[in-house]
């Protein structure tokens, strides 16, 4: 009905216009038709426009085309969402699997090298320390050992906190009682006493007592009457005469402390002194037949080293027969300790004027190990070898002869050490 309506209306509507236009074609400039026409479209437009608010005008119904297009996207949406869900879906996961799966084992085969890679390398490494430890290390402390053990090079460990070792020097010409050509054993001996008294109080805390001075222990020795040989010749002891020659008046015994037999007694009484007065003390041995090297290696462990030795008799000796010192084949020299040492030269604390003597080590070696067997006094030019002994044994000391003082560390028994004495002479010293 609609639709007829609508038609009816467009009709009267086409007619009014033609009538309308027939009017102004023939002069007509009566504008009532047109209005009129106007007027009409106008309702008709209102009528429309009422008819569509009143109604929901239908749409035409679907063509058949319309209806296999939507049934062809309709079956390609559920094509793809089938393909989509049953196809790629699984694949995607399939595929994602086999790689998380692949990203696992790769990690897995990672993560187990590096376990593997961390564990060879920590073995490596105790490997490398287990060798350093048992073979390198012990090996290069040996060989260090061995460097040590044969190296000529010393020096006197000595605390700083004390009096430097050159200060305990002593001059054995300064002797009052005239016999200072002879006191260099004595005088060796109050040195040794003054620098042990001076570490020991140190080492115990305790309150020094006070230095002795070569003068006034020579004194205190002539003061004993007889027993004073035992440490010393007294210092008012004649010249020696022998049979034919006569006196030997170059050449007093007077003021002699003899290395061997009466030093070690000396040494001793002032260990035992320390001994009751620190609780510290010091033990000797004497032995002779040593090389350089055991100098080097008694110096290194902080021992005092006495050196025993021999000066060659002076060549321009005017009268041999009647030189003591010829006799014994030189002038006999105790001095030390030695303070340091090298391949080169040895250093000594001496009883001269100066504080110190410093050989060079083929000096030393000379001086060290001339024999002091009694002999005719021969020329000295006269090979060694070809001159010949009146007795076998030495007179002073026999070749290669040092006294080595050991400090105590610990608090030591309250006894005296015993002297240790051995004899170990070897026929050639071993630099």
């Amino acid at each position: 009905g609609e639709a007829k309506e609508q038609a009816k209306a467009e009709k009267e509507a086409e007619a009014a216009k033609q009538e309308a236009y027939e009017a102004f074609k023939e002069g007509e400039r009566d504008t009532t038709a047109a209005d009129a026409w106007l007027a009409q479209q106008a309702r008709a437009y209102d009528d429309i426009e009422n008819i569509r608010a009143a109604r929901v005008i239908d749409p035409p119904p679907p063509s058949i085309w319309d209806i296999i297009k939507k049934a062809a996207a309709d079956a390609w949406e559920t094509t793809k969402a089938f393909v989509q869900e049953k196809v790629v879906q699984p694949a995607k996961d399939a595929f994602d699997k086999a790689v998380t799966t692949a990203q696992n084992i790769v990690a897995t085969v990672h993560n187990k090298y590096e376990e593997v890679k961390k564990e060879a390398i920590q073995k490596w490494e105790n490997t490398k320390q287990w060798m350093y430890t048992h073979i390198v290390q012990p090996t290069k402390e040996a060989w260090d050992s061995v460097k040590l053990y044969y190296s000529p090079a010393a020096e006197l460990k000595w605390d700083p906190a004390l009096r430097p070792i050159e200060s305990f020097h002593q001059d054995q010409y300064n002797v009052t009682s005239g016999t200072g050509d002879v006191e260099c054993v004595t005088t060796t001996v109050v040195m040794v006493r003054n620098i042990m008294n001076e570490y020991l109080a140190h080492l115990s805390n305790q309150s020094q007592l006070p230095d002795l001075t070569v003068d006034g222990y020579i004194k205190d020795l002539d003061s004993k009457g007889f027993e004073e040989l035992k440490y010393r010749i007294p210092s008012n002891t004649p010249d020696l005469s022998l049979p034919i020659i006569g006196p030997i008046t170059d050449s007093s015994p007077a003021g002699w402390m003899h290395p061997r037999f009466q030093m070690p007694y000396a040494l001793n009484e002032f260990a035992a002194e320390f001994d009751r007065e620190y609780g510290y003390s010091y033990t000797i041995e004497q032995s002779s037949g040593n090389s350089y090297l055991d100098i080097a290696r008694n110096v290194r462990e902080g021992n005092l080293v006495i050196i025993h030795g021999m000066w060659n008799v002076d060549p321009s000796q005017t009268n041999p027969l009647t030189n003591l010192h010829a006799w014994i084949g030189g002038t006999p020299h105790t001095l030390g300790p030695v303070i340091s040492m090298d391949a080169n030269s040895i250093t000594i604390l001496d009883t001269g004027a100066k504080n110190t003597y410093t050989f060079t080590r083929d000096e030393f070696m000379k001086f060290w190990g001339e024999p002091t067997n009694v002999q005719v006094p021969w020329p000295q030019w006269l090979p060694e070898t070809l001159r010949v002994k009146v007795t076998p044994i030495n007179t002073y000391t026999p070749p290669w002869t040092m006294t080595v003082i050991t400090p105590d560390a610990v608090v030591s028994p309250t006894s005296a050490p015993a002297s240790s004495l051995t004899d170990t002479t070897t026929s050639t010293p071993q630099p």
